[in-house]
């Protein structure tokens, strides 16, 4: 092994021959890194010249020199929105795959490498590396001020939140449950106190002697669903919700919600609604 100093940044340099080291001497060469960078900065263009129109959206889009170079001609140019749209459209994933990438991502949280890679994006963004240092991220240092979603984008959303399935709000609820957990300790739901002796003198109708509330014990929580229920009575086993006014804008997610509860605990579930 031969070594030698590059005169730029002063790292050594390790030659695997004789004759690459004689030939490095000869011709005083500098290290790979040093060379790239003197390329790199010999070759740079403005960057307004690296601009292409997308066939699809119409929409002008900046590229960098590589992007620029590896693109279709601009009659058969795609932006990066258009091709992924075109190219998953009408294709759904299969139950196998859907399978398979679970338990890659299980494999990876166990492993550690998701911590990891948080961990260094964590680092890589604090203080003056993050673009919004020393600004409050409002008005025009916002990345979506002034930016609005289209009609299409909107209806698309409000689809996808009505096909929902029942297992998958159950996991996105969990989820933020133990999020606010992790950052803020137990959580004690807002409740409204004017309903307390309503639910109590429903509870004394029925002959409930053990009713947990908000004023008692606090609100009975379903652990394994994420809901917290007004009033529940473990002898009886029976729900007493207080409904609001608001909840006339709500009503199918608040029959799914009781469905939910029902099918869990196999309780009966009593509904008071507020007097206008």
């Amino acid at each position: 092994m031969y070594q030698r100093i590059c005169k730029l940044c002063k790292k050594s340099i390790i030659y695997k021959t004789k004759s690459q080291y004689n030939d490095a001497e000869k011709y005083n060469r500098i290290c790979k890194t040093c060379a790239n960078k003197i390329k790199s900065n010999k070759r740079k263009i403005p960057s307004d010249k690296f601009k292409k129109i997308c066939i699809n959206c119409k929409k002008e889009q900046t590229l960098t020199y590589h992007g620029y170079y590896k693109a279709r001609p601009d009659d058969e140019y795609l932006c990066k929105s258009c091709a992924i749209s075109k190219t998953h459209k009408n294709k759904k994933i299969s139950d196998q795959q859907k399978q398979q990438t679970s338990i890659t991502i299980k494999k990876a949280w166990e492993t550690g490498k998701y911590e990891h890679a948080k961990k260094l994006s964590s680092e890589r963004m604090k203080g003056s590396n993050n673009y919004f240092y020393g600004s409050h991220r409002c008005g025009k240092d916002n990345p979506f001020y002034d930016k609005h979603h289209t009609e299409e984008t909107k209806q698309c959303l409000r689809e996808m939140a009505l096909n929902m399935n029942n297992k998958t709000r159950k996991k996105m609820r969990l989820s933020r449950i133990r999020e606010i957990e992790e950052k803020y300790g137990i959580i004690f739901p807002n409740y409204n106190s004017s309903s307390i002796p309503i639910i109590e003198a429903k509870a004394n109708e029925l002959g409930i002697t053990d009713l947990q509330h908000a004023e008692n014990g606090g609100e009975y929580h379903i652990k394994e669903l994420g809901y917290w229920v007004d009033g529940y009575s473990k002898d009886k086993n029976i729900v007493i919700e207080y409904y609001e006014s608001f909840h006339e804008k709500q009503t199918e997610r608040d029959k799914r919600r009781q469905k939910e509860i029902e099918d869990f605990l196999g309780c009966k579930f009593i509904i008071i609604e507020e007097i206008n």
